[in-house]
C-alpha cells in the first residue's frame, strides 16, 4: 500500500496589530504642559526597546548557528522531519556456517566458534536451538552448552527438532527417533518417515510437546507421544498430490505443505503448489497456482500466521529467489531475486522481523541473504555466511 507522506501545511495567518482606542488619562488631560516631556520619554522608551530586541535577535542567531540543525524560514521545508531510523536490531542470536559453525548477535558481532566440521560427512550439517537458547543439538553427534561450551555425545542422526518444553528431541535416522536432552535414551519411533526435505527444517512440534507432524509416502502424519499412535491427516493418494514437506504454525493450529501433483498419463506434467490445512487435516486450501518451472522449496509460516515464506530455485521463474505469500488474498511478493539454494529452507526470526535464506547473487556467489520484513531491505552480515538459523 502506498503511503502518502506529503506534508500539507496551512499558510500562516498574517496577524496585524489593531489600533488601540485612545486612553482617557486624566493626568495628561489636566497637565497638558507635560505632553512634550512625556512624548520625549515615550520616544526614548521605544528606541531603547528596539535596541533591546535587536540584541536578543542577535543572540538567538548566534545560538542557532551553534545547533546541528538550523531551522529554515522557508515554509516549504518541513523542519520536523527526523533522520531515517536505523535498521531494527533484534535481541535474537543467529547461528550459521562459514568455515565452521558459529553463533553471533543478529548483526554478526560477538561471534563464537561452536564446531569445526570434519570432512565430507559434515557438508550437510544440521542443528537446532533449545527453547531457552542455551544449547545446540547437531547432526555431528553432540549437544553443546553454549555457556560452558561443554559437549555431550548423542546418537547422531539429522534434522533435529527440539521440543517446545525443552525435554525431548526428535530426529531422522532410519526413520524417526527420539532422545532426551542429555543425548541419551534414544528410541526409534518408526522406520517410515521424514522431517526434512533438505536440512534445518525445525517446525514440526505442536506447542504441547506431545505431538509432532511428519511426512512419508502415504502423506502427512501426526504422531502422539501420549498414546504412541499415528494418524494420517493428509492422504496423498486420495488427493493425488504428494506432500514433499510440511511445517507447523507457531500456534499449532495449521500446517503448510508443498504438494506436487502425481505424475501419470492423464497429467504428464508435475506441478508443485503451496497448501494449508487445519492441524487435523481438514480445510485444505491451495494458495498458489504456480507453473511447472516455479517449483517452490520448503514453505513456512511467519510467526503471526498471516503469511508464508517460500523459496524458488529457477532463474526462469518469476518467483526465483525468496517470496512472501499473503494467506488471505493469496498475493505473492518477491523479496529477493538471488537464486535460492532450496536444500536449506528459509528461516524466520521468532519476532517476525527478519527472514534468511541461501541464495546466489547475479555473479553466482552463494551466501546467506537476510531480509528485513518490515522494510523489505536486505541486511548484510560482516562476513560470508550460510544456513542462518535464528534462535527461538
Amino acid at each position: 500500500m502506498e503511503i502518502d507522506n506529503t506534508n500539507q501545511t496551512d499558510s500562516p495567518t498574517q496577524i496585524s496589530p489593531q489600533n488601540l482606542p485612545p486612553q482617557n488619562n486624566p493626568l495628561i488631560n489636566k497637565k497638558g504642559a507635560f505632553l512634550p516631556i512625556l512624548g520625549i520619554i515615550l520616544l526614548l522608551l521605544i528606541v531603547g526597546g528596539e535596541a533591546y530586541l535587536l540584541g536578543q535577535r542577535s543572540n538567538k542567531t548566534i545560538n542557532n548557528n551553534n545547533q546541528s540543525i538550523t531551522p529554515t524560514s522557508s515554509p516549504a521545508t518541513n523542519t520536523s522531519v527526523s533522520a531515517q531510523p536505523q535498521q531494527p536490531v533484534t535481541k535474537q542470536k543467529i547461528s550459521f556456517i562459514s568455515d565452521a559453525l558459529y553463533i553471533a548477535d543478529s548483526d554478526g558481532s560477538n561471534k563464537e566458534l561452536i564446531y569445526k566440521p570434519h570432512g565430507e560427512s559434515d557438508i550437510y550439517l544440521s542443528w537446532d536451538w533449545s527453547p531457552d537458547n542455551q544449547h545446540l543439538v547437531t547432526s555431528a553427534g553432540f549437544i553443546v552448552n553454549l555457556v560452558t561450551k561443554q559437549q555431550v555425545k548423542t546418537a547422531g542422526g539429522r534434522c533435529h527438532n527440539w521440543s517446545p518444553d525443552g525435554k525431548k528431541i526428535i530426529y531422522e535416522g532410519n526413520g524417526i527417533s527420539i532422545m532426551d536432552v542429555s543425548g541419551q535414551n534414544a528410541k526409534q519411533l518408526f522406520t517410515d518417515g521424514a522431517l526434512c526435505r533438505g536440512s534445518n527444517d525445525v517446525h514440526h512440534w505442536l506447542p504441547d510437546s506431545n505431538s509432532f507432524i511428519y511426512t512419508n509416502n502415504a502423506g502427512i502424519n501426526k504422531y502422539s507421544l501420549t498414546t504412541n499412535t499415528n494418524s494420517l491427516i493428509y492422504d496423498s493418494n486420495k488427493n493425488q498430490i504428494d506432500a514433499l514437506s510440511v511445517s507447523v504454525s507457531k500456534d499449532g493450529n495449521q500446517i503448510v505443505f508443498v504438494g506436487r501433483t502425481k505424475y501419470n498419463q492423464a497429467a504428464p506434467s508435475s506441478i508443485t503448489n503451496i497448501y494449508t490445512a487445519n492441524i487435523d487435516g481438514t480445510n485444505i486450501r491451495q494458495l498458489t497456482n504456480l507453473k511447472e518451472i516455479d517449483q517452490p522449496g520448503d514453505a513456512m509460516f511467519t510467526p503471526d500466521g498471516r503469511q508464508i515464506i517460500f523459496s524458488v530455485n529457477n532463474a526462469y521463474s518469476q518467483y526465483n529467489g525468496l517470496s512472501v505469500l499473503n494467506i488471505q488474498d493469496k498475493s505473492i511478493k518477491v523479496l529477493s531475486s538471488a537464486q535460492a539454494d532450496s536444500y536449506y529452507p528459509p528461516n524466520i526470526s521468532s519476532d517476525g522481523q527478519f527472514v534468511s535464506y541461501d541464495g546466489s547473487s547475479s555473479g553466482g556467489t552463494l551466501g546467506a541473504h537476510i531480509i528485513n520484513l518490515q522494510t523489505g531491505k536486505e541486511v548484510s552480515l560482516p562476513e560470508k555466511a550460510f544456513h542462518v538459523l535464528w534462535s527461538k
